[in-house]
């Protein structure tokens, strides 16, 4: 065989040996970019899923939460109070019952202010105008004189909560369906409970959650 022909063929072989390394190099390009492809989709469902949860939290929240309410050792009977209070502020209450404090620049005309103690076993209460909200908050205080205050454990958590409506009310059995809790102050003696309000409705003093 000649020498030239051996010569020749050895340059085909490695071009040939080129061409298979380059192809196998795409290959492995082509099978990376794959990779990344497939991997893309399923990042973006947790996303979703995440936006999905926060909108079922919301309106679990907005659901109401059960409670025990303070309830009076009686039954009692519907009995309203209004009074008309402008800017400068002023109070009125039930007779030896609950008082409402309106401060200065809560509202900015003159308002017909009104409470009604709800007939029944539950100590609460309808307010007027409803819907209405106060630039500074109004301060209520409860007296806690023929109530079952006294008989709760020491450590009951009393706290003043905001009721949509009559219907959110169990009075046989003392419960209630509220909306939301406000801060919330006992006397060292248990003698009165105050909290405040931004806005007008109902209000009931709960002693513990459900």
């Amino acid at each position: 065989m000649s020498p030239f022909s051996t010569s020749a063929a050895m340059p085909r072989h490695r071009h040939v040996r080129s061409i298979v390394g380059l192809a196998a190099v795409a290959l492995g390009l082509f099978a990376v970019a794959c990779g990344e492809t497939s991997t893309s989709p399923t990042e973006r469902p947790a996303i979703e899923m995440t936006a999905t949860h926060t909108t079922t939290s919301t309106s679990i929240t907005t659901q109401g939460t059960a409670v025990d309410a303070l309830t009076w050792s009686k039954p009692v009977t519907q009995t309203t109070v209004s009074k008309v209070i402008g800017a400068a502020g002023g109070s009125f209450s039930i007779p030896n019952g609950i008082a409402i404090t309106v401060p200065p620049g809560a509202v900015t005309s003159n308002v017909t202010f009104s409470v009604t103690r709800l007939p029944g076993s539950i100590v609460a209460y309808e307010f007027q105008p409803h819907g209405i909200t106060f630039a500074v908050p109004l301060q209520v205080a409860q007296p806690t004189l023929g109530t079952n205050l006294f008989k709760l454990p020491a450590v009951a958590s009393i706290t003043g909560a905001y009721f949509l409506g009559s219907s959110a009310l169990d009075q046989s059995s003392g419960t209630a369906d509220v909306a939301e809790f406000e801060s919330t102050f006992v006397s060292a003696d248990r003698a009165w409970v105050r909290f405040s309000v931004k806005h007008f409705s109902g209000y009931l003093i709960s002693t513990g959650r459900r």
